[in-house]
């Protein structure tokens, strides 16, 4: 017999070699935010963020696609992601935009991201709701005549927020980690930065962590029936949820700010912005106005058309839906009231054509005799080339209106717009934009 006081056993393994290239991986994105840069690149070729188009009808996006067009992108390009030295063919000379330079590896490394993970997209500008993006036209008002042309500029910012993990492995083992890619305002998040800015490494002030001011909200629809939701408080830039209400009534804490607004929101309900300085009120009762889904049908001297129509209803608090006929004919209104407009848009054969002009300036004359406010007069021309306008206006109003609950139940509203003249000119177009403001809509409510 023996005794074994001691026992080594050496098992072969991979896990310290991938942890050496995760870390690689790792430090990269955190000094240079590679992951950022090509989720900016995914951002601006499969959603709209800034351009221009040259027509007379506004640009029209539903913002569900534009969502799942970004998660799409993401996800293809993300996993085609590569790293120098790694297995993989560079084939075309193109593929080598998908290659992360400054890392190298000669083990296999996989990028991966799925539009089921969790992901937050939040796009801001104007014109932008939870179903549509519409740009406007610019120089439809009074003066298209004398610019020549019309266009639609559009602008989004957006934040977008999402995770990417990171796997090392071979046939038998595999090393993984997740990284956050965080786009703000357009922009990748800071990478590392030096010492020598000091300022970008202040902490910015949480008001949310000075909840000191004892608040009671309670929640009513219009029928003064308690009802429950969720309730935060806004105070200049920043927005804390305070909770959720039970019962209707919402008891607890909230930080001390004048002027702040309680906003409320409630499934089933339009959302609800209200004044409160909690440094100074104690109490608030909140009536939230009630959705309903409203089909939309527009008559045009009181027939039904096939054209395309765009109908907008602001609320007087500045809430907006807008119908995008015959795509998106059901939106959600509740009781308030209402600027309507409606836009009906045929095909067009326009063109204007191609035209030039000549612009002169007054330009320092040279260094020294700039100095002395010597200028020359310099003068250039410029060309705009031909365009087609592809869709005019041919019909349509406005009106304003107050909708009851009681209207809304009905499902469906009817409005009656007047045609105008097919235009064939540019003037004849700018003349219609003009009779529009004049038009009036009528507004009928039908069972659904």
């Amino acid at each position: 017999s023996a005794v074994k006081g001691s026992f080594d056993v050496g098992v072969g393994s991979k896990l310290g070699k991938f942890y050496g290239i995760a870390r690689d991986i790792y430090d990269k994105q955190k000094d240079d935010a590679f992951l950022e840069e090509y989720g900016i690149d995914v951002l601006r070729l499969y959603a709209p963020v800034d351009g221009v188009e040259i027509q007379c009808s506004p640009k029209i996006w539903k913002t569900g696609e534009v969502l799942d067009e970004l998660k799409s992108g993401l996800e293809a390009n993300i996993g085609a992601l590569k790293f120098e030295g790694g297995y993989y063919d560079l084939g075309e000379k193109e593929n080598e935009y998908f290659v992360v330079e400054g890392v190298g590896s000669d083990e296999n490394v996989n990028l991966m991201y799925s539009r089921d993970w969790p992901t937050k997209i939040e796009i801001n500008g104007e014109g932008v709701d939870d179903d549509l993006i519409i740009a406007e036209a610019v120089g439809t008002q009074e003066g298209l005549a004398v610019m020549g042309f019309c266009y639609v500029p559009y602008h989004y910012v957006y934040d977008v927020s999402f995770p990417v993990l990171i796997q090392v492995f071979d046939t038998n083992e595999m090393f993984q980690f997740p990284v956050a890619v965080v786009i703000d305002n357009n922009v990748a998040r800071l990478a590392d930065l030096p010492d020598s800015v000091p300022y970008l490494e202040e902490e910015e002030f949480d008001l949310c962590e000075f909840n000191t001011q004892d608040v009671k909200v309670r929640l009513y629809d219009i029928n003064l029936n308690e009802i429950d939701g969720d309730i935060y408080y806004e105070c200049f830039n920043q927005r804390c949820r305070l909770g959720e209400s039970l019962g209707g009534e919402f008891e607890g804490k909230a930080p001390a700010c004048l002027n702040g607004y309680l906003k409320v929101r409630s499934e089933g309900f339009a959302e609800k912005r209200q004044l409160f300085s909690s440094n100074s009120d104690y109490s608030a009762d909140v009536i939230l106005d009630r959705d309903y889904d409203v089909n939309v049908e527009v008559l045009l001297n009181g027939e039904g058309i096939d054209s395309d129509v765009i109908v907008n209803f602001v609320r007087e608090d500045g809430k907006s839906r807008t119908a995008v006929l015959p795509d998106v004919s059901e939106i959600k209104l509740s009781e308030g009231q209402y600027d309507i407009k409606v836009y009906v848009f045929s095909d067009s054969d326009i063109t204007i054509p191609e035209s030039k002009k000549r612009e002169c300036t007054e330009v320092p004359r040279g260094l020294i005799g700039g100095l002395f406010g010597v200028t020359k007069e310099e003068c250039f021309d410029i060309t705009i080339p031909e365009t087609k306008i592809d869709y005019a206006l041919i019909g349509g109003g406005r009106t304003g209106d107050y909708f009851l609950e009681s209207e809304l139940e009905k499902g469906k509203i009817v409005l009656r717009a007047e045609k105008l003249e097919t235009p064939r000119t540019i003037e004849a177009l700018q003349y219609n934009y003009e009779l529009f403001e004049e038009q009036f809509v009528g507004v009928e409510f039908d069972e659904s």
